[in-house]
């Protein structure tokens, strides 16, 4: 939790820095960028860096009492709040938030790389708000600064909004609100306006992969230089993203997404490889279906255009092979065409189309004449 353990960010630390260095914080921060680039951890850096007791121009000493507390959740002055399940407006419900809490707190201390569980619909609640309002009406303990970091901040409900709005207006000093979400426009322009607003952006493939490589390598795991490549080009600059699909068979997946591209009219197969997906088995993971066919298509072109390496942006580099036998037989056109008929049964899915009728017909439309 140091600003210098973001990677890719130098123009969102290099804003942060200088607020510090001209000791002028804004009151409340607007993190924006997609899940796993590095704004929790930055929010929290920001927050040991304005407690510690021995700050330097930028991190946080990392060796006094107040580090200390910070770095475990255990300073007073010091909250991370992520967006928590549907829960009664009692006691026994503030329990069940409060747990919540700190079991997100705990994930994010054994690792940064993580992701909530969103098997439950989650969001930022009044009873949350509340709470926070009072909490930063009281003394600070030490530094003058009380910080509470929002964790997706756009998914705060119409009550919470409001009750964030007024907090906004009208700020206890010596707080400080981070609020972290994908994107400014997942909140309303009133609570916008009232942030200064900070850009993280995506992190570059070759550092995701690196990462993964690294983070394996200290937990002592094996993994598949391929299926790592796999999973950082279409984590969409996400090393959280990134990081679950090392979880998922990705190269499973990729395989089943390559026979739907590769697919020559009237093969048998295809519709046994199809069937687990008609079924609805695997449906939660057509996203990822539809992004590995797309980089089938993406190492494609490049095949055409000479690549035959990894290091020149080819992910299935293991299987080289096919690409470099198919790749005479598709003109850019038909893998332009191919690429927007994945778009459209996309759509379709999110537009909750039939599974029945659109990946045959996805396939129908790439499939090779024989």
């Amino acid at each position: 939790m140091r600003f210098r353990d973001l990677i890719g960010q130098d123009e969102a630390v290099g804003r942060i820095r200088a607020n510090l260095a001209a000791d002028r914080l804004p009151h409340a921060y607007l993190f924006h960028g997609r899940v796993g680039v590095g704004k929790t951890t930055a929010a929290l850096a920001l927050g040991r860096r304005l407690l510690c007791s021995d700050p330097g121009p930028l991190d946080a000493c990392e060796r006094c009492a107040n580090c200390f507390r910070s770095g475990h959740f255990n300073h007073p002055d010091l909250f991370l709040l992520p967006p928590t399940p549907s829960a009664p407006d009692s006691q026994a419900g503030e329990g069940q938030r409060l747990d919540w809490i700190n079991s997100v707190q705990s994930e994010f201390i054994r690792s940064p790389i993580f992701q909530l569980d969103e098997s439950r619909p989650l969001e930022h609640r009044i009873a949350t708000m509340r709470w926070l309002k009072q909490e930063s009406s009281r003394a600070a303990s030490g530094s003058g600064w009380k910080i509470f970091i929002l964790k997706r901040a756009g998914q705060l409900n119409v009550e919470a909004a409001n009750a964030i709005l007024k907090l906004l207006e009208e700020p206890n000093p010596g707080t400080l609100l981070i609020l972290g979400v994908g994107r400014p426009a997942d909140l309303p322009d009133t609570i916008k306006s009232r942030c200064a607003l900070v850009r993280f952006r995506d992190l570059p493939v070759e550092e995701i992969v690196r990462l993964l490589l690294e983070r394996a390598g200290k937990a002592g795991d094996t993994v598949s230089d391929t299926a790592v490549r796999l999973a950082a080009r279409v984590a969409r600059g996400s090393l959280t993203r990134a990081a679950s699909l090392l979880d998922e068979d990705v190269i499973g997946l990729r395989d089943d997404a390559v026979t739907f591209v590769t697919a020559r009219t009237g093969q048998p197969e295809i519709h046994e490889r199809l069937d687990p997906w008609l079924r609805g088995k695997d449906r939660s993971r057509l996203d990822l279906l539809f992004d590995l066919m797309l980089l089938w298509q993406s190492d494609l072109v490049r095949v055409k255009l000479g690549a035959v390496d990894p290091g020149e942006g080819l992910a299935n580099h293991d299987r080289l092979q096919d690409l470099m036998a198919e790749a005479p037989d598709r003109s850019f056109e038909e893998i332009e065409s191919s690429v927007q008929a994945v778009e459209e049964a996309r759509r379709a899915v999110d537009g909750h189309g039939y599974l029945p009728l659109v990946l045959p017909a996805l396939v129908e439309s790439v499939a090779r004449r024989s």
